[in-house]
């Protein structure tokens, strides 16, 4: 009975070993790990600044340096001629425009009278 529990005990170590040599000889690198591990891409990071003095550069800064972001600016002419002949809004209000005329935003965010985000509820657009 001692034999062949020692041969068990043999057969589990030679097999954890073999499957630790695979796990480490075909394992990723570390980057992808963390990458993995963490559940998004940290190859964006900008590590030259410190996350606890901006966040948002530290996080986005490797993107940010490589994209290409685009401005809007119109002339009055050419706003008004997209206003009549596109369907889409202008860039410039696409974001903030379905907030202020949404009431949960409003009570999400506490804006109240005399914000700059504040819209009176009879100036409001309604679809539905």
């Amino acid at each position: 009975m001692l034999r062949s529990s020692r041969k068990a005990v043999d057969h589990l170590i030679v097999g954890g070993l073999a499957a630790f040599a695979i796990c480490v000889f075909t394992a990723p690198s570390a980057a992808q790990t963390t990458a993995r591990a963490l559940g998004f891409d940290t190859t964006n990071f900008d590590r030259s600044v410190r996350p606890q003095d901006d966040f948002f550069r530290f996080v986005n800064g490797g993107w940010l340096k490589r994209t290409e972001i685009w401005r809007t600016k119109f002339r009055d002419e050419s706003l008004r001629n997209q206003l009549l002949t596109n369907p889409h809004s202008p860039g410039m209000y696409r974001a903030f425009v379905p907030l202020v005329n949404n009431d949960a935003f409003d009570r999400a965010f506490n804006v109240q009278s005399g914000d700059k985000m504040y819209l009176a509820p009879g100036d409001r657009v309604k679809i539905w």
